[in-house]
């Protein structure tokens, strides 16, 4: 027989087994609770779950709403859309996991949640009916990194349906809009619903044949706030503009020569990769290092500062493995988003210059001087020229503002009007084959360009000055040499070298001398041997036997063979050998000169002594110039005729005939008296 357990044991342990149940399911709750926090979190969002999404998680780490949640824009509030987005992002796991997904990440996103359900949660769109003054700070990239700072009021306006105004209209309004493409930046139509129920329509007189009524019925949009605001926290800034922000902050020191440019062309959105962008930024320190070293020795400490700014400012820009630079997305709260219908879309498509949606400045913006904000207009023609960024863009030559960063050619003459323009002068010369204009009118050049045109480059010259009516050509007289192995004209043709050029050369550098003068007939070679000679002066000099034209006068012996060179085929300096010895004798015209005794041919009529051992060496059985000792003193004796000539008192042998007192002695020397 079984003893019954007391209804008391059995009622406790029935109590502990579901209280643990209950603390259990508890945890469990809590945990869940907890888990599904932390996966709405930006952190699981950018860093764990969706990696794909690093450009833009960063990006988001310093946008305005970097402190909100994900969730809370990209879900909002309610248990449908809850659901809704973790149906929908089952294929982004898989396309995660098995590394398929698109580079870059494609926007806008399809089946966000309307704005008014979670944007205007927050923003009170209603309110928004002040205006909104922003300062632009912006660094140009020149050697002082010259600040331009300005500011401009934005009117903001308000989005009560009864009073709106300015921006904010368009959500209060009832909008509705023809998107062409995925991105709806291509806008065919725009539809605003009055408030007797007619609608104004508004086209694009280029697109007409696709904003049809069967188009805008099945595939217009409401406007909401995402189609301003469509990078409210994914902002991808510039180099530029990021840089601009630190030189403000002073975490970059302006006063670094050139740190602006060195810092754009190190945070280039092209590198291929973060090591190329880091090198770029390592090299910084050998620029100032060879550039400027007295600043590199003066300010190390900035110099390491700024590029330790920079290596934190490549993670916000340089995202080569998803391909996204600041350019992929359009951000549309900009001129770009603006003029998808200002200035473009007009009631009356068929007389398009009327009724088109205002684009002037004043309708969004003014300056806080309270005059209108002046559009500067084009200075030049711009017939035939399209590429207004060659010379206009953020490291231009005249560089944009800064709050123009990312605008296109195709945007500059909707503000920007041809002014007055004053002719700039014509190019004197024929410009075909001249590629490097500095060369002559580059600063410190012989012929430079105005100050106003510093660090302007070659190619861009022609956007404003044009080939005269008749230019002229540049030439001038030739060569008379090969250039060949020749690059330092002015060795020999500048002020005070042997072959001057005119005074209106003055300041002329070596590499424009080939622009106006062509190699022409080579000169007249050399037709002896060099060899073991150094002064061609003694037979060519001015005076000598055989001188070099009048036009060589003032040559050295070095600048013979710059332009003379030795023939293919030449011949030997020799002639007959002195059969004596030339020892002592210093003047050998004496007894060789003409009408001396032993003259030289009449083809050396002219030539000096100290030339004649050019050509004629020694003997090697040369005698010596010696002949019986003069018995005598020759003290006051200086005509040796007087007594040695034929017919007088002792005649010298008639193989002396025909020489003179002067010779004497370079035989004969005087004995003892």
């Amino acid at each position: 027989m079984r003893t019954r357990r007391p209804l008391r044991d059995l009622n406790w342990r029935t109590l502990i087994i579901v209280g643990a149940g209950v603390i259990e399911m508890f945890l469990l709750t809590l945990g869940g609770i907890k888990l599904l926090e932390f996966t709405d979190s930006a952190e699981f969002c950018g860093e764990i779950c969706h990696t794909p999404m690093t450009p833009e998680f960063k990006a988001f780490t310093i946008s305005p709403h970097s402190r909100v949640e994900c969730a809370t824009c990209h879900v909002g509030s309610g248990a449908s859309y809850f659901v809704k987005s973790k149906v929908s992002g089952v294929p982004l796991v898989v396309a995660t996991t098995f590394n398929t997904y698109p580079r870059p990440i494609p926007t806008p996103v399809e089946n966000l949640r309307p704005a008014r359900d979670t944007c205007q949660q927050c923003h009170w769109p209603e309110k928004f009916s002040e205006d909104r003054l922003k300062t632009y700070v912006h660094y140009s990239t020149d050697e002082k990194n010259t600040k331009d700072e300005f500011q401009l009021a934005f009117r903001v306006g308000s989005g009560a349906s009864n009073t709106a105004t300015d921006i904010h209209w368009h959500i209060a309004s009832k909008l509705w809009y023809l998107p062409l493409d995925e991105k709806n930046q291509e806008i065919a139509w725009v539809g605003v619903e009055n408030p007797d129920g007619t609608v104004t329509d508004f086209f694009d007189p280029q697109r007409l044949d696709q904003a049809t009524k069967e188009t805008i019925a099945t595939d217009k949009r409401f406007m909401d706030c995402l189609d301003c605001h469509n990078r409210a926290t994914h902002i991808f800034r510039s180099p530029d503009s990021l840089i601009d922000q630190a030189m403000t902050q002073g975490r970059i020191d302006s006063s670094l020569p050139f740190i602006k440019r060195l810092g754009v062309e190190a945070l280039d959105v092209t590198n291929p990769s973060i090591p190329v962008t880091e090198s770029k930024i390592n090299a910084i320190d050998d620029f100032y290092r060879t550039q400027y070293p007295q600043v590199y020795a003066s300010k190390k400490s900035a110099i390491e500062g700024a590029q330790a700014t920079f290596s934190d400012l490549v993670q916000y820009v340089v995202f080569p493995e998803m391909r996204v630079t600041w350019k992929t997305h359009t951000n549309n709260v900009s001129h770009d988003g603006c003029f998808r219908c200002h200035g473009k879309l007009t009631t009356t498509p068929f007389n398009p210059d009327s009724g088109r949606i205002d684009i002037g400045c004043e309708t969004c913006h003014y300056s806080i001087s309270g005059g209108k904000v002046a559009t500067p207009k084009i200075p030049h023609a711009v017939e035939g020229r399209t590429d207004c960024l060659s010379c206009h863009g953020l490291t231009g030559i005249i560089p944009v503002p800064s709050d123009h960063s990312g605008r296109t050619n195709d945007y500059c003459g909707k503000c920007h009007i041809s002014g007055a323009v004053s002719a700039t002068p014509p190019v004197p010369h024929v410009t075909q084959g001249l590629s490097n204009c500095v060369q002559c009118h580059g600063a410190g050049a012989f012929k430079a360009f105005p100050s106003s045109h510093a660090g302007r480059a070659g190619n861009t010259c022609t956007a404003c000055h044009n080939s005269a009516a008749n230019p002229k050509n540049l030439s001038g007289p030739s060569l008379p040499h090969s250039l060949e192995g020749r690059t330092n004209c002015v060795a020999c043709h500048s002020t005070g070298g042997t072959a001057t050029f005119p005074a209106s050369h003055a300041g002329r550098s070596s590499e424009t001398c080939a622009l106006c003068h062509g190699q022409g007939k080579a000169a007249p070679v050399i037709t002896h041997s060099i060899q073991g000679v150094t002064d061609c002066l003694q037979c060519h000099g001015t005076g000598a036997f055989k001188a070099f034209s009048t036009s060589h006068a003032g040559r050295g012996n070095s600048t013979c063979t710059v332009c003379h060179s030795p023939a293919a085929t030449t011949k030997p300096i020799s002639g007959s050998a002195v059969p004596h010895s030339v020892r002592d004798s210093g003047d050998c015209l004496v007894c060789h000169g003409k009408g001396a005794f032993k003259a030289f041919p009449a083809s050396h009529a002219g030539r000096p002594s100290s030339s004649c051992t050019v050509c004629h060496g020694t003997s090697t059985t040369a005698v010596s110039l010696s002949g019986p000792s003069i018995p005598h003193s020759l003290q006051g004796r200086s005509d040796c005729l007087i007594c040695h000539a034929r017919g007088s008192l002792k005649p010298f042998p008639a193989g002396h005939a025909g020489r003179t007192s002067s010779t004497c002695q370079l035989c004969h020397k005087a004995g003892t008296a």
